[in-house]
């Protein structure tokens, strides 16, 4: 692989485009020491080999490193940073634990099961804990709220010297009725 080629795959391991076609369909290709500058730029030095070498070690180490926070649909299972198969601890924000073992997700990740409960719970894989932010696919909507009846709101445009805050108000007049025990 030439010094070029390995600059070339740093660069497409951190997501750069760089090899592409322009609005006339003529392939174009980031200049070699264009990549350089950049990737110095993000301290992923590729000036030699050994340090094109090193910065590739350096995104081999980043994708392995287990995220601190992980986000997930309720009642799905997702992939996650782990040793697949391994047993884990699973603890709910309530406070409520579960011993599991993980599953095998492609790509050599783990495989969490469907979090049923919406919340920032803790998952515990050897000495690797992990917060899991479990949310529904889609939030509450007005119509929800309503329950079918018709609501109203308003908004103000309120402008701060350079910025401008948009203060939305929902109100929804409701009465409720009490009676004695």
């Amino acid at each position: 692989m030439s010094k070029d080629d390995l600059v070339s795959k740093v660069a497409t391991r951190v997501g750069f485009a760089v090899d592409w076609t322009d609005q006339a369909g003529e392939q174009q290709t980031v200049a070699p020491d264009t990549l350089r500058r950049l990737l110095d730029a993000m301290d992923l030095p590729c000036g030699t080999d050994a340090e094109a070498q090193d910065s590739l070690n350096r995104l081999d180490q980043i994708d392995r490193t287990p995220e601190p926070l992980v986000t997930a649909p309720v009642g799905q299972s997702f992939a996650l940073k782990a040793q697949p198969n391994a047993p884990a601890r699973f603890v709910r924000e309530d406070g409520a634990t579960f011993d599991l073992t993980l599953g095998e997700a492609p790509g050599g990740l783990a495989l969490m099961r469907p979090v049923l409960e919406p919340g920032y719970h803790r998952l515990e894989v050897g000495d690797q804990i992990v917060t899991i932010a479990a949310a529904p696919a889609c939030g509450r909507s007005i119509l929800d709220a309503g329950g079918g009846r018709r609501m109203w709101g308003g908004t103000v445009a309120v402008a701060l010297s350079e910025m401008t805050l948009l203060v939305e108000l929902a109100v929804a007049v409701t009465f409720v009725t009490v009676a004695p025990a």
